[in-house]
């Protein structure tokens, strides 16, 4: 597994400035280019998010793993997407990015106050693709379909670096029943021919493998693909041959897990 430890990522908002005028702007912070995604950087200047080129929108700070379902996602310019867990707004703002602003995006999450704070970000970015919503997931209004959606679900964190509390097998099962419903649901806001990623910042089976598997044991129309990226990954590791060797886990910052989902 590639392991890469850094003081702060973050990833350049092409609305605000471009590439060259933005590294002329952060040289001073000591900012290094991510080899595996144009868009990313990394830093160790402690007080990153209080400079004036972050007030001015110039970039987001995200950890590394974090940009990656995105990327496996792959939104492009006119795509209907929708981010069905989106607060605080990382992956939301990112497909933006990817899409140019241009498209549309559904930002949906079930709580209102983290709602306030993905505003702010999207009014500092000088973002207009984005919508917000404030629905609980599983019951997400099927009145349209997307292109492509993004599942990064709650869970129990255990792979974040941020994480600091151990969980119940109690709680872990709570988590993955939610988990379920709200993935089975997204399958059902997807268009035909569209992709849906999967992911969650945690280490469980219960919350990553077992929510594929009872997927697949409830939907016959769609199927799994596995993520080609461009660093070490590992394969799942629940001993189930059927979603296993079609998902994945990788460590860079933080340990994350990833199923690409198409419906037919």
């Amino acid at each position: 597994m590639l392991e890469h430890t850094v003081a702060f990522s973050l990833r350049i908002n092409s609305l605000r400035i471009d590439r060259e005028h933005f590294l002329e702007a952060m040289s001073k912070y000591n900012i290094k280019e991510v080899e595996w995604y144009k868009d990313a950087y990394t830093t160790d200047f402690p007080s990153i998010s209080r400079t004036i080129e972050y007030q001015l929108g110039y970039f987001y700070i995200q950890s590394l793993s974090s940009m990656v379902p995105v990327q496996v996602l792959s939104p492009k310019p006119g795509d209907r997407v929708l981010d069905l867990a989106a607060a605080p707004g990382s992956k939301a703002t990112q497909c933006a990015m990817h899409m140019q602003d241009d498209g549309i995006i559904i930002a949906n999450d079930v709580s209102y106050m983290r709602l306030k704070s993905l505003a702010s970000h999207i009014d500092r970015l000088g973002i207009t693709s984005i919508a917000l919503t404030n629905y609980d997931g599983r019951t997400f209004p099927k009145s349209i379909t997307f292109d492509k959606i993004l599942l990064d679900a709650p869970c129990s964190s255990m792979g974040s670096r941020k994480n600091v509390m151990q969980h119940s097998e109690g709680r872990i099962r709570s988590l993955s029943r939610l988990q379920k419903s709200l993935l089975l649901r997204a399958v059902d806001l997807l268009s035909p021919g569209g992709t849906l990623v999967y992911s969650t910042c945690t280490t469980t089976v219960e919350e990553n493998e077992e929510v594929i598997r009872y997927l697949l044991d409830k939907r016959n129309d769609i199927s799994i693909e596995r993520p080609e990226l461009p660093f070490s990954i590992s394969q799942g590791a629940s001993g189930d041959s059927s979603v296993d060797p079609h998902v994945c886990w990788f460590t860079l910052d933080e340990a994350f897990f990833i199923a690409k989902i198409k419906r037919e």
